[in-house]
C-alpha cells in the first residue's frame, strides 16, 4: 500500500515539474540573436500564415532578443509556446494575439509582462529561472482566470499578490526557491488549490487557515524558516517532501 502510493504521488510530482509542461509534437523551431542565413530564411517564411503547417500547434522561440518579432503573431492558432532567453524581453498587448494559446512557458532572463496583455485560454504557466521587475508577480497573470497550474520556479518573486483570489480555478501553484517571505490570507480562500509547492522561500509563519483548506492535497514547504508547530501538525497527513530529484521520503509517508 505504501508503495503504491509513493508510485502516485511520483506520478504527481512528474506531471509537476516536468511532462505537463513539455512542448509537444509538430513544435516549429524560431531561432532569434543568429544572422546566418539560414535563420534569416526561416524567419522571413514566417511572415505569412500560409508558410506555415497548421497542424503545428506548438511554437519554440529561443535566443537573445529585446521584443518579440511581430512576424511570429500571424502564427495565431498555436496553443503552446515556449520562449528561451537568455537577456530582458518585454510581452507587449500584442502577445493577446495568441487567442487559443493554453500553455505558456519562459525559460531565463528577465521578463516584462505588460498588464493588458490578454490570454483568455491560458491554463497553465512555466516560467523558470526568470527575473521580474523588483521582484513583484506580473498583475497580467492575475487577470488570465482559467489558469489551473502556475510554476514559477528559481525566480525572484518576494510577494503574493492578494488578487491571486481572481485565479480562482488554480489546482497547483509552485512558487519554489524564490525569496517569498509571507502568504496573504487570500490564498487561502482558493477554492480548487490541490498541490502547493513554496519550498526554498524566506516564509517564517504560515496562518492556521491553511489547514481549512479541504482542496488541498499536497504541500511542500521544506527550506523555509518556519517554526509553528500547530500548523505541521494539523498537515501532516498532507505535507510532502521531495528530495533533489522530485522523489517522495519514505519516511515522510
Amino acid at each position: 500500500m505504501k508503495k503504491t502510493l509513493l508510485f502516485i504521488i511520483f506520478l504527481y510530482a512528474v506531471r509537476l515539474f516536468s511532462q505537463e509542461y513539455s512542448i509537444q509534437n509538430n513544435e516549429i523551431l524560431l531561432i532569434l540573436g543568429d544572422n546566418s542565413l539560414k535563420n534569416e530564411c526561416l524567419i522571413k517564411e514566417l511572415r505569412t500564415d500560409s508558410s506555415l503547417n497548421r497542424s503545428c500547434k506548438s511554437l519554440v522561440i529561443d535566443g537573445i532578443f529585446k521584443y518579440l518579432p511581430h512576424n511570429i503573431y500571424h502564427i495565431d492558432w498555436i496553443e503552446q509556446l515556449q520562449i528561451n532567453i537568455s537577456d530582458t524581453v518585454f510581452i507587449d498587448k500584442n502577445f493577446s494575439k495568441f487567442k487559443k494559446l493554453e500553455g505558456l512557458l519562459i525559460f531565463g532572463g528577465h521578463v516584462n509582462i505588460e498588464k493588458k496583455v490578454n490570454l483568455p485560454n491560458i491554463k497553465y504557466l512555466k516560467l523558470q529561472y526568470v527575473k521580474f521587475i523588483n521582484g513583484k508577480f506580473p498583475e497580467a497573470i492575475l487577470n488570465w482566470i482559467n489558469l489551473t497550474d502556475i510554476i514559477v520556479t528559481e525566480g525572484n518573486i518576494n510577494t503574493i499578490p492578494n488578487n491571486i483570489i481572481k485565479l480562482n480555478k488554480l489546482e497547483i501553484l509552485g512558487l519554489s526557491n524564490n525569496n517569498i517571505n509571507s502568504i496573504p490570507d487570500e490564498l487561502y480562500s482558493l477554492e480548487s488549490l490541490q498541490n502547493l509547492s513554496i519550498y526554498g522561500n524566506k516564509l517564517k509563519k504560515i496562518s492556521p487557515k491553511i489547514c481549512n483548506m479541504k482542496s488541498l492535497k499536497y504541500i511542500h514547504l521544506d527550506r523555509n524558516l518556519i517554526i509553528d508547530d500547530r500548523v505541521s501538525t494539523c498537515l501532516k497527513a498532507r505535507i510532502i517532501r521531495f528530495d533533489e530529484y522530485n522523489m517522495p521520503y519514505e519516511e515522510d509517508m
